[in-house]
């Protein structure tokens, strides 16, 4: 017998006879509404699934973490290219050290003020200063709310172990990988127009007939400076990648921009999949 009916039909003996055909009605409606419960479609009662999807919408929304990427490649390997299309893609902030070190000279910061003095007395800014630098531009807000590129950074073994000990975790590091005899051909067919510093290639993006005799070569765009360069990269860059082994994934740079974009931006989407999974 229905738990209800049961209980109010004891109920009806002890109250009395008088009581009986308000028990029995009484006792009608809730069989009714025992069926009518018992027949109704069960996604009405699943409020543990409930409970579960707002776990599974709020856990996405937590996994949709503003992101924090590291780009590296070697020189003329497109990184600056990829960098601006990363950014203008995830809305994420550019971050160069040459930019934030010139920023920060110009608003006489107490570290622009430090880094000044190494500067001006020829030296190099050390790397402690220029981390404390990184780590107090992605303090800033922007940073905070819509995520940073870094542009070319940590660049050294000692640089990337200061980032660790300043407790900045990025989440992936892009190394853009072209072989060093395509970088040493990018690197000696560029051209610099001094006019609005567009920079062009003569094979790769040849400048307008009009503007070619205007054109120059930068002084370190030699053949014998890119493999001095290259030669530096490398010893640098292979410390940097092994701190970084766990999130690193290698691009294949030797394509278009457009189609190293799109390998870049396959990667970013299935990183956010598996996060989100």
């Amino acid at each position: 017998m229905n738990h209800g009916i049961s209980i109010l039909l004891i109920a009806a003996v002890c109250l009395g006879t008088n009581c009986c055909y308000v028990s029995a009605a009484a006792a009608a409606a809730a069989s009714a509404t025992a069926i009518k419960s018992r027949d109704r479609p069960t996604h009405f009662l699943k409020p543990f699934g409930v409970l579960q999807s707002n776990k599974r919408r709020s856990r996405l929304s937590d996994d949709r973490q503003p992101r924090r990427i590291i780009v590296m490649g070697g020189p003329a390997s497109g990184k600056g290219t990829q960098c601006e299309m990363i950014q203008q893609k995830y809305n994420v902030v550019h971050l160069s050290t040459g930019d934030m070190l010139r920023a920060s000279l110009a608003a006489k910061t107490e570290i622009g003020l430090q880094a000044k003095e190494y500067m001006d007395a020829g030296r190099l800014v050390p790397d402690d200063l220029i981390v404390k630098l990184v780590k107090d531009r992605i303090n800033q807000p922007d940073c905070q709310e819509r995520g940073y590129l870094l542009d070319g950074f940590p660049r050294t073994r000692e640089q990337a172990l200061a980032l660790r000990r300043m407790g900045i975790e990025p989440d992936t590091f892009l190394f853009i990988d072209v072989p060093d005899d395509a970088l040493v051909e990018r690197v000696v067919g560029r051209r610099l127009d001094p006019v609005d510093g567009s920079i062009y290639h003569l094979k790769y993006r040849p400048p307008p007939q009009e503007i070619m005799d205007r054109l120059i070569t930068r002084s370190d765009d030699t053949e014998e400076k890119a493999k001095s360069r290259l030669e530096q990269f490398h010893a640098n860059v292979n410390a940097v990648k092994k701190i970084f082994r766990c999130i690193m994934v290698t691009v294949d740079g030797s394509g278009s921009p457009e189609a190293v974009s799109q390998e870049i931006g396959n990667i970013l989407e299935k990183k956010l999949a598996k996060c989100a999974a």
